[in-house]
């Protein structure tokens, strides 16, 4: 900031209208004016300056007396006019020069302004405060010898013209100028003071802005006006604009701003921070703080009636935590018109806010979710989580339905999803639309207490039931079955016997309407007698591969042999020997066909061998007949 000053220096405003100096004393103060300009143009606007005496014009370490500093002076077209008061001791009678700073209102640094401006004799009118009782001299000439001005007080007359600011003889002078600076002629109107307007001395009014400066007394300042250190009551509304601060001006310790009605029941001992305080005739009232409960803390009190203390309710801490029933009030309840329903709503009058409990009992220091002012939703301190209910047993207890929306429930940690329960429509390309339960190795279904697994799957599809199965029908995936063992070869194997509760056979199709080249078995008997039925045992590697065959003479055929005659009744049963050939499996159905075939033919034979031997008898008994009537007649 390039900033260039050119001044001028004078003691007094000095008022038109003329009275008596010796009235009373002039004080220490003086005015000093004087011209700034900045960038070689005349300054308008706000300044701060600061104003330090010395014993000489240049010499640093000279200075006299403590600075003084006025700030916001309003300068206008470079017209500077301050009020500075550095006390009467400082002006003795020795030479002193006045050193400026300046900088723009509230920026930055100082800048001394150079050169030092040295101090005219108006001041030093300051080291005489008696003067006007001087009472020895006869005439003002003699006065010019006074050691002291106190002695010159009773000069009656002079001799001779006045020249230079004031001219004219005795009894009739005129004030030409002031420091050369011509004063206007013109007469001044009621309140005016003389000032300077740029170009002349001139009657006009005060301009507060820029005439004024320094302290007014309190007792020149109308009762309206906001004092420092001084109780005041203000009846109407008042407006603060810009930065305003209350404290108790040693920058900490209590700020506070107290709206009353005038029912003078405000109580102001819970808290000794910054802060925002009001009250009305029902005694409610609510207090803000922000030192009490620490640095950048806001603290908000209420009181709900003149008999209850004012008591801090919410906190808002430095880092944004809000912390709410400090009182610890709430009994369970939510926005119920008292203390005990404290906590965090939303809205007017709809019922939805969130309560922690803080009395003893029930869910205590757990968080309790409202609708429609009922608890629809508690979190107990121990972590568990009920919807529906107030004291869930578990981490998560509803009580009500549940829709998970398709979603799936993951029955593991740690973002394990290999074991759960949800909605599938298909599985590894089988369509089902419903629920599916899986594990990562397979899983099982049981009873818990006794405990005890009635079905257990695994990961290759196999599953195991531990007793019973009852189904009313019974489907396999891929059109075979294994009872006791995996099915090889056939729709069905069992490992083992098989029963039945009665007798009976397996049922087939035979219907005539699903056969063709139908045509009767015949060489049954010579079929069958080809036939070899053979009884032997199994032997020892054969039962050691299946513990449910005993040791005991089974009957049955030789599959290679039986092959030889039924050769579609035999194939590979699935199983291999030691060797890698395959075990054969033999159909003995063919047995039942045929031998029935040959039980028909050998019936057949039967009656034709009967019906021959009955007519071979009856030729016998016609011949017996005959040789028994011989034998009568003979014997006549």
């Amino acid at each position: 900031m390039k900033i260039k000053a050119c001044v001028a220096l004078f003691s007094v405003l000095i008022p038109l209208a003329s009275h008596d100096t010796r009235a009373a004393p002039m004080g220490t103060t003086f005015t000093y004016q004087g011209r700034l300009t900045e960038v070689d143009a005349p300054a308008n606007g706000l300044y701060d300056f600061s104003f330090v005496l010395h014993t000489n014009a240049v010499a640093a370490g000279s200075m006299v007396g403590a600075p003084v500093f006025t700030n916001a002076v309003a300068v206008s077209n470079g017209l500077v006019t301050v009020r500075l008061d550095f006390g009467a001791e400082v002006f003795a009678g020795e030479a002193r020069w006045l050193e400026v700073g300046v900088r723009t209102n509230g920026a930055g640094q100082f800048v001394t302004l150079s050169p030092r401006q040295p101090l005219t004799p108006t001041p030093y009118a300051l080291y005489a405060p008696s003067a006007g009782s001087a009472a020895s001299a006869a005439t003002a000439a003699t006065a010019t010898t006074a050691t002291t001005a106190g002695t010159a007080g009773t000069a009656g007359s002079f001799t001779g013209s006045l020249e230079g600011d004031v001219t004219g003889r005795q009894s009739a002078t005129v004030v030409a100028g002031i420091r050369t600076t011509q004063v206007s002629p013109s007469a001044p109107a009621a309140d005016q003071f003389l000032r300077y307007d740029g170009s002349q001395w001139a009657p006009g009014a005060v301009a507060l802005a820029t005439d004024v400066t320094g302290t007014l007394a309190d007792a020149r300042l109308s009762a309206n006006v906001a004092l420092l250190n001084r109780n005041q009551t203000f009846t109407a509304n008042q407006m603060f604009i810009g930065t305003n601060f209350f404290g108790n001006g040693s920058g900490i310790g209590q700020g506070r701003i107290i709206v009353n009605n005038g029912w003078g029941g405000v109580d102001t001992g819970p808290f000794t921070g910054f802060g925002l305080q009001y009250d009305n005739t029902f005694g409610e009232g609510a207090l803000m703080s922000s030192f009490e409960n620490g640095v950048a803390y806001l603290s908000f009190y209420t009181k709900p009636d003149r008999t209850n203390p004012v008591t801090k309710q919410m906190i808002i801490s430095r880092y944004g935590d809000v912390a709410v029933d400090q009182a610890n009030k709430n009994d369970g309840v939510l926005n119920n018109g008292t203390l005990a329903g404290a906590g965090l709503t939303f809205g007017t009058g709809s019922g939805e806010g969130i309560a922690s409990k803080r009395t003893a009992g029930g869910n205590q220091y757990g968080l309790d979710f409202y609708t429609l002012f009922a608890n629809r939703m508690s979190i107990l301190n121990n972590g568990n989580v009920g919807i529906g209910t107030t004291a869930p047993g578990d981490k998560l207890e509803v009580a009500g339905a549940v829709r998970l929306d398709d979603n799936p429930v993951y029955l593991r940690a740690a973002g394990d999803r290999n074991h759960g329960l949800g909605f599938k429509d298909s599985v590894a390309g089988i369509s089902f639309d419903g629920p599916f339960l899986w594990g990562y190795n397979g899983g099982a279904l049981g009873t818990v207490g006794p405990d005890e697994v009635s079905l257990k799957w695994y990961y290759n599809g196999d599953v195991w039931i531990s007793n019973h199965c009852s189904v009313a029908s019974l489907r396999t995936r891929n059109a075979s079955a294994g009872i006791g063992r995996d099915p090889a070869a056939n729709a069905l194997e069992v490992e083992g016997n098989a029963s039945k509760t009665v007798a009976g056979g397996w049922l087939a199709n035979s219907d005539a309407r699903i056969k063709t080249d139908v045509h009767t078995v015949t060489n049954a008997l010579d079929k069958l007698a080809q036939v070899r039925l053979v009884q032997f045992r199994y032997t020892d590697a054969y039962r050691a591969a299946h513990p449910s065959v005993g040791d005991r003479e089974y009957l049955n055929v030789i599959a290679q042999e039986f092959q030889q005659v039924f050769p579609e009744a035999v194939q590979s049963g699935g199983e291999k020997l030691p060797n890698g050939d395959d075990v054969l499996q033999v159909d003995t159905y063919p047995l039942t066909i045929y031998s029935a075939a040959a039980i028909q033919a050998l019936n057949q034979k039967v009656e034709a061998e009967n019906s021959k031997l009955k007519q071979e008898l009856g030729e016998l008994r016609q011949l017996v007949d005959q040789l028994g009537a011989r034998l009568n007649e003979v014997a006549k």
